[in-house]
């Protein structure tokens, strides 16, 4: 049985979570890792992918699409295409602290594990104004929008962490709406919310938070040791002022990082590649003892 784990790199501001993510990654994880990442990024992929204790493998990738939501529809049919029994995806800006087999293990099982961002449903609030926005949308069954609204309850879950079998048919539905919705933001995960009614059966939520928790909104009642990925989104890991605490557990595996040249991160033009709000904080002298 082959597992993957897989990262899809666009713009290289996101190279620095990445290198991050593959270090927290591969202390939890002895199978494949896939890198997979747009022309701009690839050439400093490639040089991660030098580094044997990360062990990745590294592939160009040209996208179909390129405008909003590129990188979100882009990531829905790369994981139709990977070469293993079951692949966990994450975002570049996470940071694994334990193992995330049991994922793989429901994806085996359903076909398709999606997770619940920290503790919240959908609601009557932010979520439910954002699902709200498909009834614009009528090749999206209405129905079906309808009755994920009317159900204030259902997990909210987030694009940036879930596992499936390429196989599964939830890949290709997800894909096939999400495009249609590709106007509005974050279309991929707004879309995730409908399947959950719309393809019931081929899904399975792991929820509670420990799968997908921000720094910032963790769950009063989620222990630090029980957070198996933690999700930096919006910047939050480099980004003090929204997410102190997020930031200050970025950084000291990042400072990990460039100590010990991981990924060859010290021969790339720069440390922060193009991220300003990590160039910021290098400025600010975070890591006084190298320069950007």
């Amino acid at each position: 049985m082959r597992l993957a784990a897989i990262l899809l790199i666009s713009g290289p501001a996101h190279l620095p979570y990445a290198v991050v993510s593959l270090r927290s990654l591969r202390r939890h994880w002895e199978h494949p890792i896939e890198v997979y990442a747009w022309p701009e990024s690839f050439p400093i992929v490639q040089r991660i992918a030098e580094d044997e204790n990360l062990g990745i493998t590294a592939f160009e990738r040209e996208p179909s699409y390129r405008g909003k939501n590129a990188q979100f529809l882009d990531k829905i049919l790369l994981m139709q295409t990977i070469q293993a029994d079951a692949a966990l995806y994450l975002d570049a800006d996470t940071l694994v602290r334990g193992r995330v087999h049991p994922l793989l293990a429901g994806a085996l099982t359903t076909g398709f594990v999606a997770t619940q961002f920290n503790d919240w449903a959908i609601g009557k609030g932010v979520i439910h104004n954002r699902i709200a926005r498909l009834r614009q949308f009528p090749e999206i069954p209405q129905d079906v929008v309808e009755a994920v609204l009317a159900n204030p309850k259902l997990c909210s879950v987030n694009g940036g962490v879930f596992a499936c079998r390429p196989s599964s048919p939830v890949l290709p539905q997800w894909y096939k709406w999400a495009n249609i919705a590709k106007s509005i933001f974050i279309a991929d995960e707004t879309v995730l919310h409908v399947l959950q009614i719309g393809m019931a059966d081929e899904i399975t939520i792991a929820g509670g938070g420990s799968w997908n928790c921000s720094p910032k909104h963790k769950p009063s009642g989620l222990a630090d040791n029980d957070v198996r990925i933690w999700h930096g989104h919006g910047d939050c890991f480099t980004r003090p002022n929204k997410c102190k605490r997020g930031t200050e557990m970025w950084m000291k595996v990042f400072s990990e990082v460039v100590d010990n040249n991981i990924g060859g991160i010290r021969d790339w033009p720069s440390l922060y590649s193009g991220n300003k709000y990590l160039e910021q904080l290098l400025k600010d002298g975070v890591l006084c003892r190298n320069k950007a």
